[in-house]
């Protein structure tokens, strides 16, 4: 399968730095991470230090912010508690380790070249239909007023470019998903709407969900991510600006 020695230990360093750190995960995923550890046959069960008979620990997520940010560590405090008598103990950070080695694996680093293959069915933009369409479930859209041709009409770009993968994100079932951009900022999906709309301002291309099979890894070409966050990118840039004033 390999060529050479080499290309077979280039290809498995790379795979050493493609998984998720615990500082990128959201507060529901590390709850889920607490919650699949007490569960899981293979690990040792966290249990009440008042009362070995105690149901085991759940994760607690207790907010300490008017904001609250799901998909980040923002205004919340996660924890592990007891549900019979309210012992609480902080969460040990194996547990999300063993959580991001068995679960958040991403097999493509940040930084890394993609093709990205845009489909009509992923593309950036809008659709207008033709005529009404029923899902499975038994919703019904209706047709849009004024729009006319035989096909649904779907605006956005759709053909191949590349990009940079800046971010991980997963889907409701788990799959590994892989935000991408033009810029070497990271994009960390836990500022919410103001560093979609900032990360937006300033990049010319950006999908925030994308499976790796629309994903064609470009051997050799890598970008490491200079910024850790579109902040701190606008940050560098106001002082360089200064600089000419």
């Amino acid at each position: 399968m390999y060529s050479n020695t080499k290309e077979k230990e280039k290809r498995f360093q790379i795979k050493e730095v493609k998984t998720m750190e615990i500082k990128d995960m959201g507060v529901l995923l590390m709850a889920e991470a607490i919650d699949k550890w007490q569960e899981s046959s293979k690990t040792t069960v966290y249990k009440c230090h008042t009362n070995n008979l105690h149901k085991p620990l759940i994760s607690k997520i207790t907010p300490t912010d008017r904001m609250v940010f799901i998909s980040s560590q923002t205004g919340t405090k996660i924890e592990m508690e007891c549900p019979d008598c309210g012992y609480t103990q902080e969460v040990p950070s194996k547990i999300y380790q063993w959580y991001i080695d068995n679960y958040m694996t991403h097999s493509i680093p940040l930084g890394q070249v993609v093709v990205v293959d845009m489909t009509k069915d992923i593309s950036n933009g809008s659709t207008y239909r033709v005529k009404e369409f029923k899902y499975e479930d038994g919703t019904t859209i209706s047709k849009d007023e004024g729009v006319t041709g035989q096909e649904d009409i779907q605006l956005g770009f759709i053909g191949k470019l590349k990009a940079i993968v800046v971010g991980y994100h997963r889907d409701c079932d788990g799959e590994p998903l892989y935000i991408v951009s033009d810029i070497r900022v990271k994009f960390n999906c836990d500022k919410g709407l103001k560093e979609h709309l900032d990360y937006k301002r300033w990049s010319e291309f950006l999908h925030s969900g994308l499976p790796e099979s629309c994903l064609k890894v470009i051997e050799g070409e890598f970008v490491s991510l200079k910024y850790d966050s579109i902040f701190a990118y606008e940050e560098e840039l106001g002082r360089e600006l200064a600089t000419y004033i």
